[in-house]
């Protein structure tokens, strides 16, 4: 028996629970942040998924999973804890894929509206751009400005949902990024992009997100 050791928060994506099971076998899944035993449940042998909760990324909760998991096999564990942050936080995810020569929109990382302001004075940025909050998905905390004067009311919205309705309510960042328009590449009314799945260097799933509206 192999396992998705996961929290309450994650759910699994189109496709990925079956395509795991066809690489790793049957998944049992345990909740990281409610079982007490969760080492007992688990074969020594087994491949592990680890799978922590979005709110939860924060360096207090990366020491909490590292003392929870430390008796598992380290080389029995498919994606390790070290590497969480880059599945969450979208600051951290572009910056390594910069230092790494990935292909990625252009952005920077602000705290607040003056560093906003103060920053984006002096970026190459042409509208229209995407604020977001760096650690929610499902296009929570994330909002399309299309023009310079819909601007400050923007950045007033994103900041206060940064502040007061954000996962980790404070704890993670913002980000300004270029947004990328495939209708235009693509001479469509849908919005595309691709998520893939890897395991290794082979590419193990995949699939297509469209969206009839601007993102």
């Amino acid at each position: 028996m192999n396992f998705k050791i996961k929290s309450h928060w994650c759910k699994w994506r189109p496709q990925e629970r079956e395509s795991f099971e066809e690489v790793f076998g049957k998944v049992m899944m345990l909740d990281i942040d409610k079982e007490e035993h969760l080492l007992e449940k688990i074969d020594k042998n087994s491949v592990c998924f680890l799978m922590p909760s979005n709110p939860h990324c924060t360096p207090a909760y990366y020491d909490y999973l590292n003392k929870k998991l430390s008796n598992l096999r380290s080389d029995m564990v498919i994606n390790k804890i070290k590497y969480q942050k880059y599945a969450f936080n979208k600051i951290d995810t572009f910056k390594i894929w910069k230092e790494n020569n990935v292909e990625c929109p252009k952005f920077f990382e602000f705290y607040s509206k003056e560093q906003f302001l103060e920053t984006f004075k002096k970026a190459n940025f042409s509208f229209p751009i995407l604020l977001r909050v760096t650690n929610e998905s499902s296009g929570k905390g994330s909002v399309l400005v299309k023009e310079k004067n819909t601007l400050h009311q923007s950045l007033n919205w994103i900041i206060d949902f940064y502040e007061n309705k954000s996962v980790t309510k404070g704890l993670s960042g913002m980000m300004c990024v270029e947004f990328i328009d495939t209708k235009k590449v693509t001479n469509s009314d849908k919005n595309f992009s691709y998520r893939v799945h890897l395991s290794g260097d082979k590419i193990v799933s995949g699939y297509a997100r469209v969206s009839i509206g601007d993102h």
